[in-house]
């Protein structure tokens, strides 16, 4: 479970999205932190348990890449309205996230695909100082 030093949240009253953000150690269990996070708000707000599971696999994936590829610091926001769930992660690196083709025995190189797949849009946004990477995930299961 994440530290409260590290959660700032906004409880609406169910009309108004829910918002929580983290901020992440710039090292490979920022991961878990990051869906040990997600869990607790998809729990919240009654997300149905294949979109929250849908979420904590893009989440780990998002975090881990801007942990890998980017820079600190690094910051995850979730975003829960009627429809959907918004994940926004930011880093300090200005480099994009690139979609490529991995080869079959490569142990990385899959998450972009992951993400394409399985959430209803993703994108990067560039920052004064870095980027965030987003995804939003539809609330109505389709799986």
């Amino acid at each position: 479970m994440p530290n409260h030093d590290q959660v700032a949240r906004d409880r609406g009253d169910g009309s108004s999205p829910q918002c929580l953000g983290v901020a992440l150690p710039d090292e490979l269990s920022a991961a878990r932190r990051a869906r040990a996070a997600l869990q607790e708000c998809c729990q919240d707000r009654d997300v149905d348990p294949t979109v929250c599971q849908v979420a904590l696999l893009l989440g780990s994936e998002l975090v881990t890449n801007a942990v890998v590829h980017g820079a600190a610091p690094v910051r995850m926001n979730i975003t829960i309205n009627d429809t959907v769930l918004h994940l926004a992660v930011f880093d300090a690196s200005t480099r994009h996230p690139v979609l490529r083709a991995a080869p079959p025995a490569a142990s990385g190189g899959r998450g972009m695909h992951l993400l394409t797949l399985l959430s209803q849009a993703w994108g990067v946004r560039d920052e004064a100082s870095g980027k965030t990477v987003w995804c939003t995930i539809s609330l109505s299961p389709c799986i």
